[in-house]
């Protein structure tokens, strides 16, 4: 049974059975999925009708567990036009199809700003969700000969994507073409050729739209065919640069603002920054693969954690200059008897910590649920800045989806989520707010917060990236310009 409220909304099964949400709480019975149908009374006052697992346009949605359909409608909008940080709205994408069986004339290039061989992220979730409609070419950033003479790049199987999702390795170029605009331009100017060549001996059309993901690739979209650009930026660009690029990327960034037809961001503080500034800005978070419920259900604590005492406080991601060391060494401090287990990557020498810190290096994606459910409380312990105050962590839906207690530092994007989550202010608070959570969990507490990362998965996101892109293809007008506050 879920809990629902919402504005009007009514369940039928065949005609028969109904249930009205008002504005008061109201629990709905998950009824047989086949015969479900949800009333939702549309902005308009128009009632739309849709089936099983498809979103409304509103705040309503239906999703499927087992043989049975389970309703989840949030609240109605706020004051401020924002819907409730619960909410999970997707206007369903309903465009013809072609005689392929794809949404768009032609594949989208999707350029992304990380290898396909890699951690995965943003980019890669998104590419997935949209094969499901689309033919998607994941053209990998450019590479300089230097780097593929250290490390030798290997292209992925064609077991590793589905077959609409085509995997585009450029040519080795010019190094140092991050630092050198011109060398940048000139990779560009080879690689783009080669990416239209590639089309051919796939047999796909000319490209329908480009997905731009990081300010330098503005050089590669200058040398594509007259198309839709769409902008997806996942942060700021100055997380990634060093004190001497940042002023051409500055220029890049603005310059690729001005031009997308559709600006896509990850965190609602970069819609507040850039939304007014583009001619449309639409707000997607980041999200969490619907793969990982079904592997959280019968996963079994990783063996890198076996020998770990208990309680095991754990961070799952890259380790880099913005990480907040001063903070786990308090939590250390403070939970003696227990574990603080870094997993990831790291690229910078963290300073001397005590003996119940923990660090495991890098793990497959698959191995993902086996280390959320040996956690007990999920950390996001990240050093405040500008750049950091617009991050929408993946970390927040995989720790949730876990049903873990998140404790994360005190910055603006993650503030929209209290009270899901608990924050610090600096170190010593850091160790206080921990032994908080390290406590026993009830069932209530962990099923709101999977039912909310249930909310936020990848292929929910890419389908209302979709509806964005098919309405720039077809320079479809929008009643809403400018800043479009819709969280998906």
């Amino acid at each position: 049974m879920v809990l629902a409220r919402s504005l009007n909304v009514s369940v039928r099964q065949r005609g028969v059975r109904e249930a009205s949400v008002g504005d008061s709480s109201t629990v709905i019975a998950a009824l047989p999925a086949d015969d479900l149908m949800l009333r939702w009374q549309g902005m308009r006052g128009r009632p739309e009708w849709r089936r099983n697992r498809e979103k409304i346009d509103g705040h309503a949605e239906l999703f499927q567990s087992g043989g049975t359909c389970m309703i989840h409608v949030s609240r109605s909008r706020e004051p401020n036009g924002l819907p409730s940080h619960l909410t999970n709205t997707l206007r369903p994408v309903d465009r013809p199809e072609t005689s392929d069986g794809s949404q768009f004339p032609g594949p989208v290039i999707l350029l992304a700003n990380v290898p396909f061989r890699s951690a995965w992220q943003r980019c890669h979730q998104l590419a997935l969700g949209l094969s499901d409609v689309a033919d998607i070419v994941y053209v990998d950033p450019n590479r300089s000969f230097l780097k593929s003479f250290r490390s030798p790049r290997v292209a992925p199987t064609a077991e590793a994507c589905p077959s609409r999702l085509h995997v585009f390795n450029p040519p080795p170029g010019l190094p140092g073409a991050r630092s050198i605009g011109f060398f940048n331009r000139l990779n560009y100017r080879a690689v783009v050729p080669r990416l239209y060549e590639f089309l051919r001996s796939r047999g796909l059309q000319p490209p329908a739209a480009v997905v731009a993901t990081f300010p330098d690739q503005l050089d590669a979209v200058d040398y594509l065919a007259n198309v839709p650009l769409i902008y997806d930026l996942m942060d700021e660009p100055d997380l990634f640069l060093r004190a001497h690029q940042r002023r051409r990327y500055t220029r890049l960034h603005s310059e690729l603002l001005a031009r997308a037809d559709r600006l896509i961001v990850s965190a609602r503080v970069l819609l507040d920054r850039y939304g007014e500034t583009v001619r449309r800005a639409v707000w997607i978070s980041n999200g969490v693969r619907e793969e990982l419920f079904h592997h959280l259900r019968d996963a079994t604590p990783a063996p890198i954690l076996a020998n770990l005492p208990r309680p095991r406080i754990g961070y799952v991601g890259m380790i880099s200059h913005w990480f907040d060391f001063r903070a786990v060494e308090s939590i250390a401090e403070r939970v003696p008897s227990g574990s603080v287990v870094l997993v990831g990557p790291t690229d910078v020498k963290p300073p001397k910590l005590p003996p119940n810190v923990v660090f495991t290096g890098p793990i497959p994606h698959d191995q993902l649920a086996s280390v959320l459910t040996g956690f007990d409380v999920g950390l996001i312990p990240f050093i405040r800045s500008k750049a950091i105050d617009a991050v929408n962590p993946v970390k927040l839906y995989e720790y949730l989806a876990a049903g873990l207690p998140v404790l994360a530092s005190d910055f603006e994007e993650i503030r929209q989520y209290l009270p899901l989550i608990r924050t610090y202010r600096n170190a010593a608070e850091a160790g206080e707010e921990v032994t908080r959570l390290v406590g026993p969990k009830t069932i209530e507490e962990m099923e709101e917060r999977r039912l909310f990362a249930w909310g936020h998965r990848w292929r929910a996101k890419a389908a209302n990236l979709a509806g964005e892109i098919a309405s720039a293809i077809e320079g479809t007008p929008t009643t809403t310009t400018g800043c479009v506050r819709q969280a998906a």
